[in-house]
């Protein structure tokens, strides 16, 4: 059948015939010296190397390497010597919070992040309303930095619990939340647990599946508590999360989530690459199982994450290889219906085959390629993790509706194709439809590739910037447009005017657009999903893919990991009912994807609506919202 099972395991199979053709490998430099009044890695470079990789091999942001070798900016040399800055590590993120004893014998606890009145309760084994009397002028929502009096009376100094982690991460809710498992104990009601945890009575029911029948003795809940001065939107820290420990959790253990995932690995292929390999020489394997071995990779990462919280998952992978005859033995196998989700395929030819017997099946199938928007039709059971392109357009103009309301906007149709006519209708509908009063309606031309820019003159404005809105997918028509555009600035009587172009996600990739034209009309565009390198989290994400792995990661690694981690979570959550989820909060920032799940109509499958904003400046994308 071609099935490869995994229970809570790691495949080393793929990892192998990957390495054998392409093992990379770098090492951190042990040679240290000192120069400036600070210490610095020499770092020797070899064949292959770039400035981007020697900077996250050594974790450093790319431009402090810069800074520090001004010529690398050029380009690197074999052999050339490269001084890595060596940052010191801030240790204050791992000392516990002080406990001072005043005068009066009391203990003053500094707040810290993540404390709450909950936790602070539980280590000095005090109740929450104890503290609230003797700090009568303590916020109810607490602030780092706070000073809180610990009633003397009751304090044990000799036995005050120290929480297993530091700021525990609940890697089922947001960021800043944290779960604790209550023991409902006899005549508690939902009040009383409430007040003793600093909680809302709806929200604890939300997250234990409304409990339905009430509260039963010896019943173990989930409690939901924030923790404070926490960045929402920031993205889970891999580290943390898998630093926590098995006590913070207790889901049940018996539950099994069954998860096919279905990619075009190629094992026969590329056995017979390998075999027929002549010594010594370099044989490539096929470029989509290279990126299938990647993305398979990013979905056991995800899996290891979860594990802490208790995940239990059943994961089948199958080779889809490149033909129909693969596609029908999976779908007949006795172990794929019984699958709570489906991961795959990736070509286009086999999804339908396989999203068809799961929609009749009842069988969850993510897919991890952009997707026809009718393919979500009539097909419950069926998500589309990547934004459609009218979705992305409704964004760009949801956003360029909270800019000033004083720009010039004009929006430029291209005429002769039917899809740029849809985006456009796409960007204008939305626009129209929620424009304040403050602000002036749209202007719409429409034009063709071989179209001067009269129409466009008689609407510019010198005195405000000049939004100009170019929602088409058509190289040509662009080339041209952004080409006149910049013959426009150039003359006499616009050069002093301001100009700013919002284009589509294709844009990034397009080779007839000149990079100069990118920055100078500071182009905005939405984006599907993007790995920001730069981050603490990926730079963690990496370095434990590279411990895994031998290897580094690549987009489809990222990818796979939001997808998986995504579902997988909601499946836990909500005892693989993703529907559950996805109605209530599949909403969150990922490595690659922006999570905003929601169903296209009652009888129809789901789309992400995450979409993020970025701007070209300085020759770098950088993220607006």
């Amino acid at each position: 059948m071609g099935v490869i099972q995994k229970i809570h395991s790691v495949s080393i199979f793929l990892v192998v015939f990957f390495l054998t053709t392409y093992t990379y490998s770098q090492d951190i430099s042990t040679d240290i010296i000192e120069k400036q009044g600070g210490k610095f890695y020499k770092h020797i470079v070899k064949k292959g190397e770039t400035s981007f990789g020697i900077a996250k091999l050594y974790s450093v942001d790319l431009n402090l390497l810069f800074d520090n070798n001004p010529e690398a900016e050029k380009g690197l040399q074999l052999n050339q010597v490269i001084y890595i800055p060596i940052i010191p590590t801030d240790e204050s993120q791992n000392k516990t919070t002080p406990i001072n004893i005043d005068s009066t014998n009391s203990i003053i606890h500094i707040v810290s992040s993540g404390d709450t009145y909950w936790s602070i309760s539980k280590k000095y084994s005090v109740s929450i309303d104890q503290l609230k009397k003797v700090n009568p002028n303590a916020l109810e929502t607490l602030q780092i930095g706070q000073s809180i009096v610990i009633p003397s009376s009751k304090i044990d100094t000799t036995n005050i619990v120290t929480p297993i982690v530091k700021n525990p991460i609940n890697p089922l809710g947001g960021p800043c939340d944290s779960i604790f498992i209550h023991k409902v104990k006899k005549r508690e009601t939902f009040y009383s647990i409430s007040k003793m945890y600093n909680v809302t009575i709806s929200s604890i029911k939300s997250i234990n599946n409304g409990l339905l029948e009430g509260l039963k003795k010896g019943e173990e809940i989930r409690i939901l508590v924030k923790k404070v001065d926490c960045d929402e939107t920031s993205t889970k820290d891999l580290s943390l999360l898998e630093s926590t420990k098995d006590s913070l959790f207790n889901f049940s253990k018996d539950s099994i989530t069954t998860v096919s995932l279905l990619l075009p690995l190629l094992l026969d292929e590329n056995d017979s690459i390998l075999a027929n390999c002549p010594p010594l020489q370099k044989c490539p394997l096929n470029v989509n199982s290279i990126q299938s071995t990647h993305f398979y990779n990013g979905v056991l990462m995800a899996i290891d994450s979860l594990k802490k919280a208790g995940l239990n998952v059943k994961l089948n992978v199958y080779d889809t290889k490149n033909n129909r005859n693969a596609i029908d033995e999976i779908l007949a196998d006795s172990n794929f219906i019984k699958s709570h989700l489906v991961i795959g395929p990736i070509y286009m030819r086999n999804i339908k085959l396989v999203t068809d017997f799961c929609n009749k099946h009842s069988i969850h199938v993510i897919c991890p390629v952009a997707i026809p928007n009718q393919a979500l039709f009539n097909n419950k059971f069926l998500t589309r993790i990547t934004p459609s392109k009218q979705t992305m357009v409704t964004e760009l103009a949801k956003y360029n509706l909270k800019q000033p309301k004083e720009l010039n906007r004009i929006l430029v149709v291209n005429k002769m194709r039917k899809n740029d006519l849809s985006y456009a209708n796409a960007f204008e509908s939305y626009y129209n439809s929620n424009l304040p009063d403050s602000l002036d309606s749209l202007t719409s031309i429409s034009l063709t590739s071989s179209s001067n820019l009269s129409a466009i003159k008689k609407h510019l404005k010198a005195d405000v910037e000049n939004i100009i809105i170019v929602p088409s997918n058509d190289i040509g028509f662009v080339s041209n447009f952004m080409t006149k555009l910049s013959g426009l600035v150039n003359t006499y009587e616009y050069r002093k005017h301001s100009f700013c172009v919002y284009g589509m996600e294709k844009w990034k990739d397009m080779q007839t657009i000149d990079e100069k034209y990118k920055n100078s009309f500071n182009l905005h565009i939405p984006l599907s999903g993007r790995v920001n390198y730069h981050s603490s989290s990926t730079i963690d994400f990496i370095k434990k893919h590279r411990s895994k792995f031998n290897f580094d990661p690549e987009k489809f690694s990222f990818i796979a990991f939001d997808i998986a981690f995504n579902a997988l979570k909601g499946l836990m959550l909500y005892e693989n009912n993703l529907d559950n989820y996805y109605s209530k909060s599949a909403k969150n920032n990922g490595y690659f994807f922006k999570i905003n799940i929601s169903q296209v109509d009652s009888t129809s499958g789901y789309e992400n609506k995450g979409v993020h904003i970025y701007r070209y400046n300085n020759h770098e994308l950088i993220r607006l919202d």
